[in-house]
């Protein structure tokens, strides 16, 4: 069961389901790598990530393992 709340209907430009998954609610990583995401990331990135990210946090909720290795890679980006 996934532990990221759902994002409120207009979005609140909280987009990133999968890095609130990966961190957090209540670690600011999350936020940080929001940052990176749209302002940084390459756009292909970013597009699959909305398009995809809701989903696949629900599908990554239950496995720690490519949690901990999305978070490695995750936490190099928002290093930059």
């Amino acid at each position: 069961m996934s532990t990221v709340p759902p994002p409120p209907p207009d979005n609140g430009g909280q987009i990133c389901w999968v890095a609130r998954e990966v961190y957090g609610v209540n670690d600011g990583r999350w936020l940080e790598f929001r940052s990176w995401l749209l302002g940084e990331a390459p756009g292909w990135l970013r597009k699959t990530y909305v398009k995809h990210g809701a989903a696949f946090a629900t599908w990554v909720s239950d496995k720690p393992l490519i949690k901990k290795g999305l978070r490695r890679m995750m936490d190099r980006a928002i290093r930059r």
